[in-house]
């Protein structure tokens, strides 16, 4: 196992080479050779290894937002900060970037789970999830406020980040849920 290009904290996309691993797709030689490089699989998920070498995930480079800076956002970290907000309901939080096509990169959006019903206590929510964001140095553009159970889980039960974005990005949701 090795991090491959890690950042300035260590973490890199986790590269594995050995007998256990995969030769490739099967009958997929597009896929098995966008996977593999040099010999390495290349695993999508990001992590490092600390110095007694142990390997700790902290995400998937799929999910990572890339903002116009150039910096790079791990959706985890600001689910994290979002999730202990009163208001909100803990673990039911999805963070994502969503395409912004006039200026040509991502921007950070936020899809929660609460209880909150009230017009006026939902904007104060948005207030207070703004506040907590900057507090990381994030900048959240878009925010989603949704009833409970309403983001879809994976089969691990926990919210599938691809999924209900794609749900929420609906036109149809869109009208719905926008903040």
């Amino acid at each position: 196992i090795k991090i491959a290009n890690p950042d300035t904290s260590g973490v890199g996309e986790v590269l594995i080479q050995g007998d256990n691993v995969m030769k490739g797709y099967y009958k997929r030689p597009k896929e098995t050779a966008e996977v593999f490089k040099e010999g390495w699989f290349c695993s999508g998920d990001l992590g490092f290894i600390d110095k007694k070498g142990y390997l700790y995930l902290t995400g998937r480079s799929k999910e990572v937002i890339v903002l116009s800076s150039g910096k790079n956002i791990y959706p985890e970290d600001i689910e994290d900060v979002i999730s202990k907000i009163e208001g909100i309901l803990p673990g039911r939080v999805i963070a994502f970037g969503e395409d912004d096509k006039e200026l040509g990169t991502e921007l950070i959006s936020l899809l929660a789970e609460t209880n909150v019903s009230e017009v006026s206590d939902r904007k104060r929510l948005k207030i207070l999830l703004v506040k907590a964001a900057m507090e990381i140095d994030i900048t959240i553009s878009r925010i989603y406020l949704v009833p409970p159970r309403w983001l879809i889980k994976s089969s691990a039960g926990k919210p599938s980040r691809s999924a209900s974005k794609d749900r929420i990005l609906s036109v149809e949701e869109q009208l719905k849920w926008r903040v």
